[in-house]
């Protein structure tokens, strides 16, 4: 059995690099399409220097900043555990901040069969005791700004 790619019978094929597409490049070079797959280190990356703040709020130097990101805040995505271990981090050093990125929803599973009428993570606050003042709850963040907090964190947690 012969391939489209040796019959000349392509119409249309899609590559993850320019690399894997070099073989087929002088034959099918306008049938080609390269979609990159991987990470976009022009966007994720360090970048020293960068103020490191999130939202109005500046973050000094010298203070750790751990994140948190997901679409909702669940037990689906440990929530729950996060913050059980930030507030733990948050007892023993002062020198550490807690970001938490995403909407207080929950988008898999049965969180309201255990926290009734309370959103997950006003029923994971109420659990314990929390140093509010070293946390900050974000909504989602545009791409370019969820890459600046990823830049500035000492920790991240998705």
């Amino acid at each position: 059995m012969r391939s489209c790619c040796s019959t000349g019978k392509l119409r249309r094929r899609l590559q993850p690099d320019r690399v894997a597409a070099q073989p087929l490049a002088k034959l099918f070079h306008d049938k080609i399409q390269v979609v990159f797959d991987g990470i976009d280190t022009n966007l994720w990356q360090p970048r020293p220097g960068l103020p490191r703040r999130v939202g109005n709020r500046v973050i000094p130097e010298g203070v750790k900043i751990v994140t948190y990101v997901a679409r909702g805040m669940e037990s689906m995505r440990g929530f729950d555990i996060f913050m059980k271990a930030a507030n733990l981090l948050c007892k023993r050093r002062r020198d550490v901040i807690f970001v938490v990125v995403g909407q207080d929803r929950v988008c898999y599973g049965g969180d309201r069969r255990v926290t009734g009428k309370l959103s997950f993570k006003e029923w994971v606050l109420s659990q314990d005791q929390y140093d509010l003042s070293r946390f900050i709850f974000t909504a989602l963040l545009p791409t370019v700004t969820l890459a600046e907090l990823f830049a500035s964190a000492t920790c991240t947690s998705t």
